[in-house]
């Protein structure tokens, strides 16, 4: 198993380097931490893709913009309440209020993190970004002069001339995503083993099977079908049912109850008796197997 940190800041990258020192997760397998933040978080994740990772870890905006970009399971750091409380001590004695600036919503309220070490804190969010000059300089005009924030957000406030301290990931956050890691690979393992199983037994079936999902489109397609219908599956695989087989009846199975589950059709000049049936997953009909028998 191999496990790729994508890190938007380099203490992330120093603490799983400790970590590893330390010989915390000798029985997990490899794990690396390389610099990515954002766009350059995508490039470092396909990098890391290409040299055989297995899941991606990262955090905040980074962690998002690579599960949208890359089909590849995607474990985000989760920034902890005790995560926000250090930055806050970092900062020290500061007169007036601290912004907190995130790009996403945190499930926490950080005004009453202050309140427990006696700062005013103020949660500032950057969600759109016409309006990030816009609502920092607002906090600024109201006497916010002191920032801390995710990585997106101090890069943001760097680029607009303020000092801000990073929120920092502790020990334990990023434990508890190698940890989630590992037991996602683990299971996506399993369910790779299961379709690889699945599809060895279609192929060696001696009857033609296709199978499509609820949008009508194949997603099996054994080799004695191949032959019985004359496609090739690479190309049939992910096309629609009635491009590839116009005359076949294999989409009522999902938009009715009442279907020609078998009978008689001819292919050329062979006849074949033909099976439908509707399949359903997680109490849905999502996909059907159409079974063609010489």
């Amino acid at each position: 198993m191999k496990i790729t940190i994508v890190a938007p800041i380099q203490g992330i990258i120093d603490t799983v380097n400790g970590m590893l020192a330390k010989k915390h997760f000798a029985k997990i397998g490899e794990i690396e931490a390389v610099p990515g933040d954002l766009e350059s978080g995508v490039e470092s994740a396909c990098h890391a893709v290409e040299r055989g990772a297995d899941v991606i870890i990262s955090r905040g905006g980074t962690a998002s913009l690579i599960a949208r970009n890359l089909d590849i399971p995607v474990v985000e750091i989760q920034v902890s309440a005790f995560d926000i409380l250090r930055a806050l001590k970092q900062v020290g004695t500061v007169t007036g209020t601290v912004g907190v600036v995130f790009t996403r919503r945190l499930l926490f309220e950080c005004e009453k993190l202050g309140a427990l070490i006696g700062l005013s804190v103020k949660e500032i969010f950057l969600e759109n970004e016409l309006l990030e000059k816009e609502k920092i300089l607002s906090a600024y005009q109201e006497g916010i002069s002191t920032f801390i924030g995710d990585a997106s957000s101090v890069r943001i406030l760097r680029q607009h001339g303020f000092d801000a301290v990073a929120i920092e990931s502790s020990e334990d956050a990023i434990a508890k995503a190698i940890i989630e890691a590992e037991n996602l690979v683990g299971v996506r393992k399993k369910e790779q083993e299961k379709a690889e199983l699945l599809r060895t037994i279609i192929n060696a079936s001696t009857d033609g099977v296709i199978a499509i999902d609820k949008e009508g489109r194949i997603g099996i397609l054994n080799p004695v079908a191949e032959q019985v219908f004359q496609i090739n599956s690479v190309s049939a695989i992910g096309q629609y049912i009635g491009d590839v087989i116009p005359s076949d009846k294999l989409r009522e199975c999902l938009t009715t109850d009442h279907y020609e589950q078998e009978g008689i059709k001819s292919f050329g000049d062979k006849l074949f008796a033909i099976k439908r049936i509707p399949i359903k997953l997680d109490g849905s009909e999502g996909t059907n197997l159409s079974i063609c028998q010489c």
